[in-house]
């Protein structure tokens, strides 16, 4: 029954999540940061218990997220603008990996996509920042995050 309120509190408190700028503690960054706390409190509670399952695939495609088949997801959910996020096939996202899709700068909660290729496998404690899709033959090191900069020769950004 506490699975089903997640998606629930997710579409009445945010709706579909669209891409774009918020101003920092205004409402909107109010009702995300509270569902941020429901999620994160979810996550504690049980939702750990679901990672590797197909049950968190369809939790995640709940709660809009775009998931392939055959994907394995072991990472954490925490991140609400799941309508942002989209995973390829194949893909497996590891144990405290981190799947971002806002990020707040200049005063503002930033909403961008966040997508995977297929046949991806995500770094241990690897996050991820809105941008473009990450790279199927190349990772970022553990708790580094991952920037489009990463993949520049060294000498340019």
């Amino acid at each position: 029954m506490k699975v089903a309120f997640v998606p629930l509190a997710k579409w009445l408190a945010l709706g579909k999540v669209a891409a774009g700028e918020h101003p920092a503690y205004g409402w909107y960054y109010t009702r995300w940061l509270l569902l941020e706390t429901i999620i994160m409190d979810a996550e504690a509670a049980f939702l750990t218990q679901l990672q590797g399952t197909q049950f968190l695939n369809l939790l995640w495609r709940g709660l809009g997220a775009r998931v392939g088949s055959n994907t394995c997801i072991f990472a954490s959910s925490l991140g609400c603008e799941f309508d942002l996020k989209a995973i390829g096939d194949d893909v497996v996202l590891q144990y405290q990996s981190l799947v971002f899709g806002h990020s707040i700068e200049h005063h503002s909660l930033l909403l961008r996509p966040r997508r995977s290729r297929t046949a991806r496998r995500s770094g241990h404690s690897q996050s991820s920042r809105p941008g473009p899709w990450w790279p199927v033959d190349r990772s970022s090191p553990p708790t580094r995050p991952f920037t489009p900069s990463a993949l520049a020769p060294s000498g340019r950004s």
